[in-house]
């Protein structure tokens, strides 16, 4: 009986408890969620169309930025997670003070080539799978004269490299470098360079070393796979080339690349490679459309420079076991553990160069650029699309929150509690899907739905008010 009495004082006509429902559940209340849930569909299905759209880019792009910035600071420089970066990478880097030193023939403007020659040479001795390299050196370095001796570096570095192919072909080394345009005018040097390189293209392949600067911001998010000539066979990226020949080697590397060049000039869907060691690491490819988004080639930065994690982080875990000066490498007391079956990369951090790009962390060299698609490629760690029905209920949830809020709060506490929830339980989830999986999840889209919504309500309630001034001043 007690039981009985409570229930009948609780939910009394009278009661707070049967106010407040049928204060929620009004047929005007519910008439009011359910256009909001309308309006918010509507909104969330143009918004899909609008990835096409600057606008929808821009939305993703900034999405984007914020993920790949809090990933960096979490998988390596709070967790120092072993996982985040592959063991097979190596960077040898040239940087401003090799370039700014007197001693090396050429001035701070050239690479110094004999020291160039001899990295390349020592690396391969040591024991490395790939080395690539990213210098364009067809252009001459002008004679070098001091206290009378006079330095020509030039056929200097023909020489040893002509020597690392030889020891590239008896270690079972593949050098990639970046493609070079044939030039009929050439002079003697740049000639006999790239006559050196078809000479020894058994083991010296030419890739490109594209990646895409966004149109709008000149920010690079994009790397490339691959590019495309009616004419000509398709070049692969530098960095795809890398890992395909670390993976298995000159000759069966040279079969999966055919085999992929065949499937983009019949356009056909291009087969990924997987791992020999890991087959549930795989490399995806897709045919590239600068008009059309492509999310499996978006960048994640897990290796920077330490001016970088300087200056955008404060400071933090500096990459010293992948990041090695070439003066090192040379040290006779260098182990060759360091570098034996690993890819290395040869390149320069210099900004007088002019190889330096704007990324969503900051300004880098085009070798860190390098280094940073081979670890995604390696880590299997491409960026993915959720799965659309998954993306869907999601949307649906946040819809439907959004719409609950904007029926039964005002606008702006609505939008704070909103703006609350993104922060503190979508971004960090969708930080830890976006590192683990590699999955995208636009944060911002619940935001935005409920920003267009409230602007058109809005815009639809300022029209009607001036209408029904119109029709009382004719009144």
């Amino acid at each position: 009986m007690k039981i009985k009495s409570f229930i009948e004082k609780t939910f009394n006509k009278k009661s707070l408890i049967h106010m407040t429902i049928c204060c929620l559940w009004r047929d005007d209340v519910n008439h009011h969620f359910v256009k909001n849930i309308c309006w918010g569909l509507a909104i969330a299905i143009l918004l899909q169309f609008s990835h096409y759209t600057g606008f929808g880019q821009s939305m993703i792009n900034r999405a984007h930025d914020v993920l790949v910035v809090k990933d960096f600071r979490n998988e390596v420089l709070d967790r120092d997670d072993e996982n985040s970066i592959s063991n097979d990478i190596r960077m040898i880097v040239f940087d401003q003070k090799i370039y700014e030193n007197n001693r090396y023939p050429g001035g701070k403007y050239w690479t110094p080539r004999e020291l160039l020659g001899n990295t390349l040479i020592k690396s391969i001795d040591m024991g490395a799978t790939v080395i690539v390299m990213d210098f364009k050196l067809e252009k001459p370095v002008p004679l070098t004269c001091s206290n009378g001796k006079c330095v020509d570096e030039n056929f200097l570095y023909l020489d040893l490299l002509q020597k690392a192919a030889d020891v590239a072909k008896e270690k079972k080394c593949v050098i990639i470098m970046p493609k070079i345009s044939p030039d009929d005018s050439a002079k003697e040097y740049t000639k006999a360079y790239q006559q050196l390189i078809e000479k020894n293209n058994d083991v010296i392949i030419c890739g490109n070393p594209l990646v895409y600067q966004n149109s709008q911001d000149a920010i690079v998010r994009h790397f490339n796979f691959f590019q495309t000539d009616e004419t000509l066979d398709p070049v692969f990226s530098v960095p795809v080339l890398a890992v395909v020949y670390h993976w298995f080697g000159k000759k069966k590397g040279d079969e999966f690349i055919q085999k992929a060049k065949t499937e983009i000039k019949e356009r056909k869907t291009i087969s990924p490679i997987n791992s020999p060691k890991n087959n549930a690491k795989q490399i995806q490819f897709y045919h590239q459309d600068l008009q059309k988004e492509c999310m499996a080639a978006r960048f994640k930065f897990r290796i920077l420079p330490k001016n970088v994690i300087h200056d955008q982080f404060g400071g933090g875990r500096i990459l010293t076991d992948i990041i090695i000066p070439p003066t090192i490498i040379l040290h006779p007391n260098f182990d060759p553990k360091h570098i034996e079956n690993k890819i290395v990369v040869i390149g320069a951090d210099y900004p007088d160069f002019g190889d330096i790009h704007q990324t969503p962390v900051g300004k880098i060299a085009g070798v860190y650029l390098i280094a940073n698609t081979m670890n995604v490629l390696l880590m299997s760690n491409q960026v993915k699309e959720m799965h659309f029905v998954i993306e869907y209920f999601i949307l649906l949830l946040w819809i439907v929150i959004a719409s609950w809020l904007y029926t039964h709060l005002n606008q702006i506490l609505s939008l704070i509690i909103l703006i609350v929830l993104v922060v503190f339980i979508s971004t960090p989830v969708s930080v830890i899907v976006f590192s683990k999986w590699g999955i995208f999840m636009d944060f911002w889209l619940p935001l935005t739905i409920m920003g267009i919504r409230e602007q058109i309500e809005s815009t639809i309630d300022s029209l009607q008010s001036i209408y029904f001034t119109k029709k009382e001043i004719k009144k």
